[in-house]
């Protein structure tokens, strides 16, 4: 569903914030990034939206390279951003049976055709 592979990103012409970053999300994964103050977790989700400098590597949504497309058509392909602390996200995640998530992730792929 979402592959990042050899990513390497900054902010503008500033120096590499993430380096040879990959990661793979299969269809009814939930994956968390967790790291400490710094680490680029941030900038890997904003590479994703298109809102760094993306120097190498590939992001594929659905097998779709999303580099150079506008945070705007990144969205509507089902793709969303919303920071939240890793509590909430823990809580969150409990709640939701297993079937919702299959739900949500059906939607996303039908707002892709």
């Amino acid at each position: 569903m979402l592959e990042i592979t050899n990513l390497t990103a900054s902010y503008g012409n500033g120096p590499n914030i993430i380096k040879n970053v990959d990661v793979k999300v299969n269809d009814g994964e939930i994956v968390t990034i967790i790291g400490p103050n710094g680490a680029g977790k941030s900038t890997i989700l904003r590479s994703i939206f298109g809102i760094t400098n993306v120097r190498e590597g590939s992001i594929n949504f659905f097998d779709e390279n999303l580099i150079g497309l506008e945070t705007r058509n990144i969205i509507r392909r089902g793709i969303c951003y919303v920071p939240r602390t890793i509590e909430e996200v823990i809580e969150k995640a409990e709640k939701m049976a297993k079937e919702e998530v299959f739900e949500i992730l059906k939607y996303q792929k039908l707002m892709m055709k």
